[in-house]
């Protein structure tokens, strides 16, 4: 019984873990929405930039496509827009991989629970 607890607890990481990677899949597919709708700005189109959660400011877009990236430690390096969404799609590449990893883990675990639940019952 000590193993099949052990597996339950292995399955509840598993799944909060997925859990997490979902929601860094959806915060990164949103920035690559909003990459795609920034390029497609021109000089002078008004925009709201946000400051904080919920409390935004009216801007004009100068037509500039270059970002300031925070690689860390508050160092902003400017990257242009093509090379962010790279990084982007690099990063979901690595999600949807540990997505995949964590589910073949996943149904390893399942299999295995199962394979005990079944000698048990015989």
């Amino acid at each position: 019984m000590l193993k099949a607890e052990m597996l339950s607890h292995e399955l509840e990481e598993c799944e909060q873990r997925m859990a997490g990677l979902d929601e860094q899949r959806a915060q990164a597919e949103e920035l690559a929405d909003t990459l795609v709708r920034f390029e497609g700005l021109k000089g002078g189109e008004r925009l709201l930039v946000p400051l904080a959660t919920g409390i935004f400011a009216h801007a004009t877009c100068s037509g500039e496509t270059e970002l300031l990236v925070n690689v860390g430690d508050g160092i902003l390096v400017p990257k242009s827009t093509g090379q962010v969404h790279a990084q982007v799609h690099a990063q979901l590449a690595s999600i949807a991989l540990r997505q995949d990893e964590l589910h073949a883990r996943f149904d390893a675990l399942l299999a295995q629970l199962d394979d005990l639940k079944e000698r048990f019952s015989e």
